[in-house]
């Protein structure tokens, strides 16, 4: 069996069901059946498609076909973001802030304690699931961490603005399976709070981990030094 031309099928496969791809396309779906629950839509319309006139009825049709299914995009990735932004962005990362100078109000050696204690947390889980599975390596820790805030403040914000549609996907696969598809079965729905949940959850451990990277040092040096040593 030639493996190499697996490797390639593989890689060529990859890059067409990338979540870069399959993501947004998901979403098209979604607005799809979304606006056709509204609008029916019309096969025949796809019939001489060249043929389009300004002044014909199905031409008419079409575009307000198209310009329903761009209003339900609109209101679901962006008019729903705003309760998004308004709890992690406003809510959840003011308490984050206020986690951090609580802690900062402290001497210096509360704070160097809660960065012990910080690690002694975090090390064991990055050592139990991330290193053990092979998702995290020595060579993803050599680079010390940016704690330039401001830098990092673009890059924060537009990782947020993935998870928020992501999130949204979730919400919208969740509306258009009750509404339109009328699909009711109950683990479809269990599946499907439980990966928002999770998602929720990780992108309020994102928040935590970004809005302190000067804590994340620490780790990353401590669980170099005890990767290395499982190594030798």
């Amino acid at each position: 069996m030639d493996f190499s031309l697996i490797y390639e099928i593989g890689n060529k496969l990859k890059n067409i069901f990338s979540s870069d791809k399959i993501y947004p396309l998901w979403r098209f779906i979604l607005c799809f059946f979304s606006t056709d629950f509204f609008i029916k839509f019309n096969y025949k319309w796809i019939t001489d498609i060249k043929d389009i006139s300004s002044i014909d009825l199905r031409t008419i049709e079409i575009l307000y076909f198209a310009g329903v299914f761009i209003l339900v995009w609109w209101s679901i990735y962006n008019i729903l973001e705003i309760p998004l932004r308004l709890l992690f962005h406003g809510y959840v990362k003011k308490k984050i802030f206020n986690l951090r100078n609580k802690l900062n109000q402290g001497s210096e050696w509360d704070k160097k304690r809660g960065i012990m204690e910080f690690v002694a947390i975090i090390a064991p889980f990055f050592h139990k699931y991330l290193f053990k599975y092979g998702i995290l390596s020595s060579n993803n820790l050599s680079e010390p961490i940016n704690i330039d805030f401001e830098s990092k403040e673009q890059e924060f914000n537009e990782i947020m603005t993935i998870l928020y549609r992501w999130n949204l996907t979730i919400i919208h696969t969740l509306l258009v399976a009750i509404i339109v598809w009328k699909f009711y079965a109950i683990w479809f729905f269990i599946v499907v709070v439980l990966v928002l949940a999770i998602s929720i959850i990780l992108t309020v451990v994102f928040m935590f981990f970004a809005l302190n990277l000067d804590y994340l040092e620490p780790v990353r040096q401590q669980l170099l030094k005890e990767n290395k040593k499982q190594w030798k």
